[in-house]
């Protein structure tokens, strides 16, 4: 995967189970997002994250291809995304 992302997206739950998924909105919008944006970025990595008091999901989009980072760099902390988001079901 390349460093750095050109864009990313982000949204927060005040309320949230211990495993935060994106929610089914966010994965319609994702559809209907990500081939735009990924054309106004020129088919840069574009990156989308959900946040909770105790935890995170991320999402990249890279060559137009989902990808599910392992752990995000936070001002030197690694983050671990609960990966807990049912993709395919969508």
């Amino acid at each position: 995967m390349k460093e750095g992302i050109d864009w990313t997206t982000s949204r927060y739950l005040r309320t949230s189970t211990r495993k935060t998924p994106f929610s089914p909105s966010d994965i319609a919008g994702f559809r209907e997002f990500v081939p735009h944006i990924h054309w106004r970025l020129k088919g840069k990595p574009y990156g989308a994250v959900v946040v909770a008091p105790a935890s995170i999901d991320a999402a990249l989009w890279e060559e137009n291809a989902l990808r599910l980072p392992l752990a995000l760099n936070v001002d030197g902390t690694a983050m671990f995304p609960t990966r807990f988001t049912n993709w395919d079901e969508q």
